[in-house]
């Protein structure tokens, strides 16, 4: 079960905070060359909800442990629409 936020994590009502820095799973929209796919990273949240993805420089051994993890939830993906058709 992916792990959420939790609550008591913040110290007030998130509609009360100006910004904070969290990692959670986001929809990609090209950030760190991924387009349509929910990966964790580390985001801000404001009181409107996440207001940018922080795109950290990532050395080449942790590019491609990055491409490994999409690959594979890619590849979940598939064999997951290949069983429930209305997945898709």
């Amino acid at each position: 079960m992916p792990r959420r936020p939790s609550a008591s994590r913040w110290p007030r009502p998130i509609s009360t905070i100006r910004s904070a820095c969290s990692r959670l799973r986001f929809n990609l929209s090209g950030q760190y060359g991924v387009d349509n796919l929910y990966v964790g990273v580390p985001v801000i949240i404001g009181a409107g909800g996440v207001e940018k993805v922080v795109e950290i420089k990532l050395d080449d051994e942790a590019k491609k442990n990055l491409a490994v993890s999409v690959d594979a939830v890619k590849e979940l993906l598939v064999a997951c629409k290949a069983i429930d058709g209305s997945l898709a």
